[in-house]
């Protein structure tokens, strides 16, 4: 019986994974998902990811001029120590062939050592669940009636805040649980007025500063701007008979609350 001699060992990483989540309940994304990603200096040669089945992560098993980043060769029983790397400036753009969330656009320094969080949007189209609240509408410039295309809609709910950002059109959703507070129901059998009487406020502010909006290279104007510009946008005004910093609207059970809302942008 021959015994094997180890020689050397090789380790290896991704340089680029992705980890897509519904922005309001955090949940992964798994299925339905493209993710694309390609070098900000070299925005024609585009390159796809791959999903694990296991984890539901879209990875690139290998990407150009990484090599060095992603592999290692280390003699047996010694610890792996990767080199320092060498960062790159990549570009990433998430779409749901789905229909339920909006394209995301990222900038990421590639090779990253954990996957990258992409928080997705709900399309201004999507179903809703059953016993989900949902916020919709649009927004649109006080002065011009132009729509505030990739503003970013907040609502508070008191006990949480939950955002989404607006199509290029200014049309947003936002599906988010109840808030838990439910009537009171007394006698025997209990009774009350329903769950369709059950009422909270909700505290509405938006985002919306279109000078700082940026697209990655390689999009094109109808694509959405990456998402780091689009959450660091100022606030904009809310117009409600006068400029207002948020607006204070009711979220009935069982109904959509719809909001056209007016504003001047940062």
């Amino acid at each position: 019986m021959s015994a094997v001699q180890v020689l050397e060992r090789q380790a290896y990483r991704t340089p680029l994974a992705v980890l897509c989540q519904d922005g309001v309940t955090q949940a992964t994304v798994v299925d339905g998902l493209v993710v694309t990603a390609w070098r900000r200096s070299d925005p024609s040669q585009r390159f796809t990811a791959r999903r694990s089945p296991i984890s539901g992560i879209y990875s690139f098993g290998s990407l150009p001029r990484q090599w060095a980043n992603t592999h290692v060769r280390v003699a047996p029983g010694q610890p792996v120590i990767w080199p320092p790397a060498s960062p790159e400036a990549w570009c990433l753009l998430v779409e749901d062939t789905l229909g339920r969330y909006l394209p995301t656009a990222i900038a990421a320094n590639v090779p990253i050592s954990a996957p990258v969080r992409v928080p997705l949007s709900s399309a201004p189209t999507r179903l809703a669940g059953d016993a989900t609240a949902v916020v919709r509408g649009e927004i649109h410039h006080d002065g011009t009636s132009d729509p505030l295309g990739w503003a970013l809609i907040r609502i508070d709910t008191g006990a949480a805040v939950y955002q989404t950002v607006a199509d290029g059109s200014g049309r947003f959703r936002i599906q988010a649980p109840y808030p838990e507070a439910l009537p009171v129901l007394t006698g025997s059998p209990p009774s009350g007025p329903g769950l369709s009487s059950v009422m909270w406020p909700l505290t509405i502010t938006a985002l919306s500063q279109p000078s700082v909006l940026v697209r990655s290279p390689g999009l094109q104007p109808t694509d959405p701007p990456e998402l780091t510009s689009i959450t660091g946008q100022a606030a904009a005004q809310l117009i409600e008979g006068a400029p207002h910093a948020a607006l204070t609207e009711t979220l009935q059970f069982g109904t959509d609350l719809v909001l056209l809302l007016s504003a001047v942008p940062a």
